[in-house]
């Protein structure tokens, strides 16, 4: 279930070039078989502010995070600083972007993912699920390093509270 609520419908939008086709099949995120390349992998750890791990881990991280709080959008949002033209976009909450090609060698409802935007100004996945951009925490592995000593300030602050 996304975190964030559907817009409401507008009336027929014309296709513009660059921002999605406006023929882009109805899709579920859950239905939805996504390939993944190397580059929206390494923009993925890069955007994500995850450390690179093997690729297999990356895919399933990805695809989980996709089924959990992706939609289907069929334009890109106006923080999405990019131009691709795309067949179809899987908004991650309101953080990241994947930009999708239809793969036929995937079968029906088959994709590849060949880039991932992320939102400018949001560092990381830990910062982008605490600041409620996303739902779904990032693995342990994925988060930010903290001293011990500030991992014990902020305990003792939440207990005063």
């Amino acid at each position: 279930m996304s975190a964030v609520a559907p817009r409401p419908a507008r009336g027929p939008r014309s296709p513009r070039r660059g921002r999605g086709r406006a023929s882009a099949p109805a899709v579920d995120t859950r239905r939805a078989r996504i390939g993944w390349t190397d580059h929206a992998l390494e923009r993925f750890c890069e955007r994500g502010g995850v450390p690179v791990r093997p690729r297999d881990e990356l895919e399933r991280v990805l695809t989980d995070l996709v089924r959990s709080d992706g939609r289907i959008v069929h334009d890109r949002p106006r923080w999405a600083a990019s131009k691709n033209d795309a067949d179809l976009f899987v908004q991650i909450g309101r953080w990241l972007l994947v930009v999708l090609m239809a793969d036929e060698r995937r079968g029906e409802h088959g994709y590849s993912a060949v880039t991932i935007l992320g939102r400018e100004g949001v560092p990381d996945w830990a910062f982008a699920h605490a600041h409620g951009l996303v739902g779904r925490r990032p693995p342990r592995w994925a988060r930010p390093h903290r001293p011990l000593a500030l991992r014990i300030a902020d305990w003792l602050a939440r207990r005063r509270r």
